[in-house]
Order: C-alpha cells, then sequence, then structure tokens
C-alpha cells in the first residue's frame, strides 16, 4: 500500500493482556500525549492496553501508507470530533474497537469503521433507534437476529462515523437497508466480532481485512519510530 492513490484497506487485531504493564510502559512514549492521558486515566487493563494499541495499530496503518516516520504523523480533529490526518489530510481513517478487538480503515476517499462484539442483542435499542424497515429485517429470522441486529447497528455506526457527524444525526433517521447504501457499506463476521465500513463504492474497494498480529504492530512501530 503506498501514499498515492486507491488506498483502501481495513486491518483488524486481538489485543490481550500478557505482559501488561511491561508493554504499556515501553509504548507510551510511541502515541500522542492525549492518548497517554487517556491511557492512563483508564481503569482496567486491558481498556488501557486496547486504548493504547489503538492509536499504534492507526499509526503503523498510516506511516505504512505513506512511508513516512511516526514522527512526522500530526492528527487533528473535525468540527465534531472526527481525527484527520493533519500533514496528509487527503489520506482518510477511521478506527473502532470493541472488547478486545481494535478495527482500522484507512482510505482515499472519507470513511468509517464500526466493530461489536457478537452476543445477545437488546432489541429494546433496536425498536427505539432502528426503522420499521430495519426492525423488521431483525425480527423476521429467530436463528441470526442477534447477529442481523449488530450487522445494522454497525452500519449506522459506520455511516455516521463516514460523515463525520457522529450521533448529532440521529439513528432512526436514515434507513440501511435503502439501496443507497449498498454501495455505501461493506460488512464482515470475524470470529465473534462484526464489522462495516461505510465509504464511497465501500463494496467494490474495500476487500477482506488484514489481521495484524500484535507482534508485527509493535514491530513496524518500532520500524517506523528509527
Amino acid at each position: 500500500m503506498r501514499g498515492a492513490g486507491n488506498v483502501f484497506q481495513w486491518y483488524y487485531a486481538k489485543i490481550d493482556e500478557k505482559d501488561l504493564l511491561q508493554k504499556l510502559n515501553f509504548f507510551l512514549p510511541y502515541v500522542s500525549k492525549e492518548r497517554r492521558y487517556k491511557v492512563q486515566m483508564l481503569c482496567v487493563g486491558l481498556e488501557k492496553k486496547i486504548s493504547l494499541y489503538s492509536e499504534l495499530l492507526v499509526r503503523t496503518v498510516l506511516c505504512t501508507a505513506l512511508q513516512i516516520k511516526n514522527n512526522d504523523l500530526v492528527f487533528g480533529k473535525q468540527a465534531l470530533g472526527k481525527p484527520f490526518l493533519k500533514t496528509n489530510p487527503a489520506l482518510h481513517f477511521n478506527l473502532s474497537h470493541s472488547s478486545n478487538t481494535i478495527a482500522v480503515a484507512v482510505s482515499d476517499d472519507p470513511v468509517g469503521i464500526d466493530i461489536e462484539k457478537l452476543k445477545a442483542a437488546d432489541f429494546r435499542i433496536a425498536q427505539r433507534f432502528f426503522t420499521p424497515r430495519e426492525w423488521s429485517y431483525i425480527s423476521k429470522s429467530n436463528q441470526s437476529s442477534d447477529n442481523r441486529f449488530f450487522e445494522i447497528w454497525t452500519k449506522k455506526e459506520a455511516y455516521v462515523k463516514y460523515t463525520g457527524k457522529g450521533l448529532s444525526i440521529p439513528l432512526h433517521s436514515f434507513d440501511v437497508m435503502e439501496d443507497f447504501f449498498a454501495k455505501q457499506i461493506q460488512t464482515w463476521t470475524k470470529d465473534d466480532s462484526i464489522i462495516s465500513i461505510c465509504g464511497r463504492n465501500a463494496q467494490h474497494c474495500f476487500v477482506d481485512g488484514i489481521e495484524m498480529k500484535e507482534q508485527a504492530i509493535e514491530d513496524q512501530i518500532l520500524t517506523y519510530s528509527r
């Protein structure tokens, strides 16, 4: 993946609590001051590591795409909080994590990604925040209703993240079952998680994700920081 043209890729990584304190202390200097503060404020050990490795993964992905050093990455935030790369705003990225899994998408165009752990769904959320057609799609099959709930949920989250407006867009105000979203959103199931990506022609541009092991993230951030 190079820094010019036709960059459409996403990555995911599973993180565990192994060597937690050692890795936190060693890799904190490789992320932003804002991220270091956020990590230190978190109480649960795995949450600290997920927060840290989320930015480490973003940095390795962007350094790989642009073939630049970690220290050359300068981040900013749009008006409603969506992060962007000040040093190369033409390259877009987005991040999501759920439980112990992180997902990052990078693209030449605006992009949004959401990942959710598959579990028993709270259908009261669907009845309150989803459209009637979305709720019908979820409820028509008892065997896959939980999975369908998280399919709709991740598609909605990916879309509002793609727009950069976040939850200022009411979730019930748009219907991801409409034809417009068929080209805009692609969804995958990975192990016990479901991931959706929203972007221009995402159905045709994005292929299957690349799994990054912890060790690979660590090796790459060190390589790009030398």
